[in-house]
């Protein structure tokens, strides 16, 4: 009865079912080696065991409880494609020994696993990640040894299921909705027949029975071809690596979803059992009931659909954005900002501020480091908040000199030993209340704080490159990290290199937000090197061009992701709009006819119907404006109390609306090009026929 639509059903959830659990298990591969169970972070050592002795006492431990485990190194070249693990293999059970004498394989290839032995690891600091293979509980034993020893740790056990991000649970919940809207549809399309099945004595079970029997041959069939298919392409891919975790994770999706249909069918036709055998014959259907569940789901897959698609549009109009700053970054050639990390303690954080603070003024006052900084103005001043502020020290204005109003550029010798803030036209009258609101003296050396601060007027329409990744998002108010890859007209604080003013947190600040660049890496590979501070904090070295190409990596995948959960939304709202007329048409064709005959206009014959319509069409053309009004509407507290605002307002993009005019566009179009097929069809053959 539902022999076609199950084949179609099962197909498209086994392909949704691989897709997912590819994109899931990617990025699960991404955080964490897959045949992980545990990661257990070292975050302080008191030194009481000398490291050697540490580190010979750990193998010994590991291999006399059957624990296989790793510390994880950073790349210091290639932070983002490539991990070391330096490993103990004591558990036979884990393939630890194919790994260090044949190599280890990723799922992905966007990062390339390394593994090495325990022992060469040198002398690193044991404070940092380890991985625990075979039984998370091991970890837990680990964990025991390394504080007997002064050692303080902290276990995260990696279940074989690791969480579902948002925008993959977005997709999976479309497809939910998908499943339900097609057996749905094939159920009630198939009303007729399943009154002929009643006719000839079949009971509800074996209908059911019947129809699932049809569901597990396409499930199986359908799974088989998939099956084969993603196969060929994993072994071309990755060689079949980790091929059991992303074959139970495509697995486990398919059950959801064909459990659901299953669910659905069965639901769907104990509906119309309700209606009995010569009801059945003729197609009818027990409207309210099955209406109310149509809508239910139509009105689900609307509040899902809008998002989703304004999502996909803001992603790709982001990804066509970036090719304004693509040719910017390759200039740069190596430019790179240092990673920082292995401080999980305050005093940890303490010592990494001065070591790698102090070392970094060192490098601004010899010209070695670009600062870039940027933030959002907060101020109680409407006029003044929300705009752009960049920090530069003399190397940025170098390469981007700043056009004074009084002609000429600005020169580091204008502000002598101090600061100099220079204001865009915009603000030139707001310049006294400027300086105030950027609240510099907490980004100064405590000795430098009262320090001269000269203000100058900047020429207008000069845009500055950041050295940023771009972004669309909107930083909040008052963020140190709101990057924007250009900035048009911003307020330029100018720190003069040869003082150093900055404070130590300010330098690692900005150096964590990869705000402070070094022209040439090999000056921090050679500082690092020489110096076991720098070692321990200064983890790797990223060039610029390197982060944004991964970030764009990332945001293709998430359009992707959302072009493929909008596009089943439009779908979910298409077959939902067939199902909702079908059914309006099934109960009231007499009265369709007989309204017909008696004179009544398109629109007033089928009023009912259109009014629901109406209500499905104000819910989709009014959530995302109510929402942003609403969002507006809380910041307005703000601006009435003087207080600085959290986040600019916002406003509806023409992404936004072009986005929900097509979405109304399938919506009511759908169901208007249907509604006018099907009054045809009643009005030509008659009630009966229809």
């Amino acid at each position: 009865m539902i022999n076609r639509s199950a084949r179609f059903l099962h197909l498209a959830n086994w392909i949704a079912a691989v897709f997912l659990a590819f994109v899931l298990v990617v990025q699960w591969d991404e955080g964490s080696p897959l045949p992980a169970r545990a990661s257990l972070t070292v975050t302080a050592w008191d030194g009481s065991t000398a490291l050697d002795d540490l580190r010979i006492q750990a193998a010994i431990f590991a291999k006399e409880h059957r624990i296989t485990f790793g510390q994880e190194v950073v790349d210091f070249d290639q932070r983002h494609t490539m991990r070391h693990l330096y490993l103990v293999d004591g558990d036979p059970s884990v393939r630890g020994s194919d790994w260090l004498e044949g190599g280890y394989r990723d799922f992905t290839q966007s990062t390339t696993t390394r593994i090495d032995d325990f022992a060469q690891l040198g002398n690193r600091t044991p404070v940092g990640r380890y991985e625990v293979f075979g039984d998370a509980a091991k970890a837990f034993q680990l964990k025991d040894f390394f504080a007997s020893h002064g050692v303080s740790a902290e276990v995260d056990e990696l279940r074989t299921w690791r969480g579902i991000p948002a925008a993959i649970f977005l997709a999976l919940s479309m497809m939910v909705f998908f499943s339900i809207a097609v057996v749905g549809a094939a159920v009630i399309a198939g009303t007729k027949s399943y009154g002929i099945a009643q006719l000839h004595g079949l009971s509800y079970a074996s209908m059911l029975l019947a129809d699932l029997r049809v569901g597990v041959i396409g499930w199986a069939v359908s799974g088989a071809a998939v099956a084969a298919g993603t196969s060929l392409a994993l072994a071309l891919y990755n060689g079949l690596a980790s091929f059991g975790a992303f074959a139970l994770q495509a697995l486990l999706i398919d059950l959801l979803l064909t459990a659901i249909a299953f669910a659905a069918n069965a639901l769907v036709l104990l509906l119309i059992m309700q209606v009995g055998i010569q009801p059945a014959l003729k197609g009818e259907l027990p409207g309210r009931a099955a209406s109310a569940m149509a809508y239910a789901l139509r009105f689900s897959a609307v509040i899902v659909t809008v998002g989703t698609m304004a999502t996909a549009l803001d992603a790709g109009i982001d990804v066509a954005q970036r090719e304004r700053s693509y040719h910017t970054y390759e200039r740069l050639g190596d430019t790179s900002a240092v990673s920082l990390g292995n401080a999980y303690t305050l005093e940890d954080q303490t010592r990494l501020a001065a070591s790698v603070g102090a070392w970094l003024r060192q490098q601004d006052r010899d010209r070695n480091i670009v600062l870039a900084g940027q933030a959002v103005l907060a101020s109680a001043d409407p006029v003044l908040n929300g705009r752009r502020v960049l920090y530069v020290n003399d190397a940025f204005l170098l390469d981007q000199p700043i056009r004074l109003a009084g002609g000429g550029n600005y020169s580091a010798q204008a502000a002598g030993n101090g600061l100099a803030v220079l204001v865009p036209p915009p603000l030139w009258d707001r310049g006294e209340d400027i300086v105030p609101d950027l609240g510099l003296d907490a980004a100064l050396r405590e000795d430098a704080r009262g320090v001269a601060c000269i203000r100058l007027e900047m020429a207008g329409g000069q845009e500055f490159f950041t050295y940023s990744a771009p972004s669309a998002a909107q930083g909040s108010a008052g963020s140190w990290a709101s990057a924007q890859a250009y900035a048009p007209d911003p307020v330029i604080v100018v720190f003069p290199s040869a003082e150093g003013l900055l404070s130590d947190d300010a330098y690692t600040a900005f150096a964590s937000a990869a705000e402070l660049l070094f022209p040439s890496p090999s000056v921090v590979k050679e500082a690092v090197a020489g110096d076991e501070q720098l070692q321990r904090y200064v983890r790797a070295v990223v060039p610029v061009s390197e982060q944004v190409a991964i970030e764009t990596q990332t945001l293709v995948r998430e359009f992707r992701l959302a072009l493929l959960t909008a596009g089943l939304g439009l779908l979910v709202l298409a077959i939902t709009g067939i199902g909702v007329v079908l059914i309006y048409a099934r109960r009231n064709s007499q009265l369709i006819f007989v309204r017909h005959v008696s004179g009544w206009r398109f629109a007033a014959a089928h009023r009912s119907l259109l009014a629901v319509e109406a209500a499905v069409l104000a819910v989709l053309i009014g959530l995302v404006p109510y929402q942003v009004w609403s969002q507006n509407q809380e910041l307005e507290i703000y601006r009435q109390t003087g207080t600085p605002l959290p986040i600019d307002p916002v406003s509806m993009t023409a992404g936004q609306w072009a986005t929900i005019a097509i979405a109304a566009l399938v919506t009511a179009g759908g169901v208007l090009a249907v509604l006018a097929r099907t009054h045809r069809r009643v009005v030509h053959l008659g009630a009966s026929e229809a």
